[in-house]
């Protein structure tokens, strides 16, 4: 099946072959990042060079182009975005256009940027955090800002801001904290979702050290009383509300209980390339085709061809020896 030809690409909008319509870009600014989590950047690999970041300029004119074929909704990503200089400039462009606006961060330079968020209606924010101990975040980030990025959590949710808590669960590192981040949840009366570990280029995955989704569901439901919430279809998280309190969670289950029928995302990584799948290895220069002034649209819907129905054509991951490992996560965006 997933090799037929299927539907044509729709020019106007961007369907693949599938018929699954894409209106969501996760656009990666930088592959910088001022922490060097061990499932991330394990071995503190170099970012990619100055003159291979898009610029500002570019930026825009990408964006401009994708929400011209249908985009409604934008994702900064990193690498972890807020380290880049000229951020305030690329907040300032995506706060032109009259989409919906989000952020990917690890939280510890947010209250340097909230107020420029704010002003460019980005106010929908995913927090990165693995861990609610100060020892253990040392261990896995390399650094000793666990209280700065508890601090910012807090602000974002004073602020205003549509706060999510991304959490990568790791067998023996992290998931004994289930119930830590679900009472975070209450606090805070925000959403924290649980993301199984998916495997990229050397960010020392093992089949053996990811916790599943159902394993994580069983775990909290042993503590608390979960209700399944009904969201979009296209939301990869399945969402669970806690009985008498406003707090929830979701879970994230690439691995297990791949969500991809109904993906709608396109990603482009901070050197210009464009992936249709996360897990896919094939990507299409946009950058070239932009500074050579090529018709972008036309690559950005070619890019939609080969897109694969799911897990980048690959069968689903049953041991290590079924992954092929694509680019590193942080070279991709978040």
């Amino acid at each position: 099946m997933e090799n037929m030809p299927g539907r044509k690409i729709n020019n106007k909008t961007l369907v693949d072959r599938f018929g699954r319509t894409h209106n969501y870009l996760r656009f990666s600014i930088t592959d910088d990042c001022n922490f060097a989590c061990t499932y991330c950047r394990p071995d503190g690999n170099s970012c990619t060079k100055s003159n291979n970041i898009l610029s500002v300029d570019e930026f825009e004119e990408i964006c401009t182009v994708f929400i011209n074929l249908g985009i409604k909704k934008i994702r900064i990503t990193g690498g972890e975005p807020l380290v880049r200089r000229d951020f305030n400039e690329i907040a300032n462009v995506l706060g032109k256009f009259n989409i919906e606006k989000a952020i990917t961060t690890n939280g510890l330079l947010f209250d340097c940027y909230f107020e420029t968020l704010k002003k460019n209606n980005i106010n929908r924010i995913n927090i990165s955090l693995d861990t609610l101990k100060d020892e253990r975040f040392f261990e896995i980030t390399g650094n000793r800002y666990l209280s700065r990025v508890k601090e910012n959590i807090q602000l974002a949710v004073d602020k205003g801001f549509l706060v999510k808590l991304n959490v990568v669960v790791i067998k023996g590192t992290n998931d004994d904290e289930l119930t830590d981040f679900v009472n975070l949840a209450i606090k805070l009366q925000i959403t924290v979702r649980f993301i199984e570990f998916m495997p990229f280029k050397e960010n020392n995955w093992k089949f053996g050290s990811m916790v599943r989704h159902d394993d994580i569901l069983q775990n909290i439901s042993s503590k608390f009383n979960l209700i399944p919430d009904t969201l979009l279809q296209s939301e990869p998280a399945k969402y669970y509300s806690i009985k008498g309190q406003k707090g929830r969670i979701g879970i994230i289950s690439t691995v297990s209980q791949p969500f991809c029928d109904n993906c709608n995302r396109i990603r482009v990584t901070a050197d210009g390339k464009i992936k249709s799948c996360l897990f896919g290895h094939s990507e299409t220069d946009l950058r070239e085709a932009l500074r050579n002034k090529q018709d972008m649209s036309e690559f950005i819907k070619n890019s939609l061809v080969s897109k694969a129905l799911k897990h980048g054509g690959k069968k689903p991951f049953e041991s290590n020896n079924d992954v092929n490992f694509n680019r590193s996560m942080y070279s991709i965006g978040g």
